[in-house]
């Protein structure tokens, strides 16, 4: 249980969608607008496969996605890179959406947390899980994307103005 508990927190505070592999698959945005919209339909796409992990084998389905939601992540860095510097509307924008779809996400996976206390596939769930986590790639890329846009994590503080 400790495992499942600790991996879902980690994957769902940071943003963590992880996988192999290094191919870039292309996304078509021109906008600040269009990458918000795509991050968070990809990230609300990973919630909701989480939120339907109830054994072992459907974890290593999970796990089976991810690879295509990592190369869709890595299209909105380097689309978010191409444009000019987001301003602090589209970085307002963008918190706004990510923290909607953090909220919206949060039941789902908080059962999903309380089922596992009584599910007999537990540890082996949260070693699938945290096989994920182990992606520094991924969690560049996220990285990244939260710097441009000034992603602040949910309950987190707004940085004090200087």
């Amino acid at each position: 249980m400790k495992h499942i508990a600790s991996a879902i927190a980690v994957f769902f505070a940071s943003f963590a969608l992880i996988s192999c592999g290094s191919k870039e698959e292309e996304v078509s945005v021109t906008t600040h607008a269009e990458i918000a919209d795509g991050v968070v339909a990809e990230m609300t796409n990973m919630m909701t496969g989480m939120s339907k992990i109830t054994d072992a084998a459907s974890a290593e389905a999970f796990a089976q996605t991810v690879p295509s939601l990592k190369e869709k992540m890595k299209g909105y860095l380097a689309s978010a890179k191409s444009l000019t510097a987001p301003t602090e509307d589209d970085k307002a924008a963008f918190q706004e959406k990510m923290n909607a779809a953090q909220e919206k996400a949060g039941p789902a996976m908080m059962a999903m947390m309380m089922g596992m206390s009584q599910n007999p596939d537990a540890e082996a769930i949260g070693k699938i899980m945290e096989n994920l986590m182990e992606d520094d790639e991924m969690q560049n890329v996220m990285d990244e994307l939260e710097d441009i846009y000034t992603v602040e994590q949910s309950g987190e503080e707004p940085a004090a103005a200087e």
